[in-house]
């Protein structure tokens, strides 16, 4: 464990964070690309709202 920290301590933290925000835009590319499909979007607010109202919704989240 005090190996871990002091490899922690030594680390660069401007790296450390462009690592972390590379990551965090790498999930929200996947998510938008192959998670958020039209189907799961329809069948999640599938009851909530019409359907003219849902297709304005996912034309809008396409932009």
């Amino acid at each position: 464990m005090n190996l871990l920290h002091c490899a922690f301590i030594n680390t660069d933290k401007r790296f450390l964070f462009v690592l972390i925000c590379l990551f965090a835009l790498l999930l929200t590319y996947l998510s938008q690309a192959f998670f958020i499909t039209e189907e799961l979007f329809y069948n999640s607010l599938g009851e909530q709202v019409a359907i003219e109202r849902f297709e304005k919704l996912w034309a809008e989240s396409q932009k």
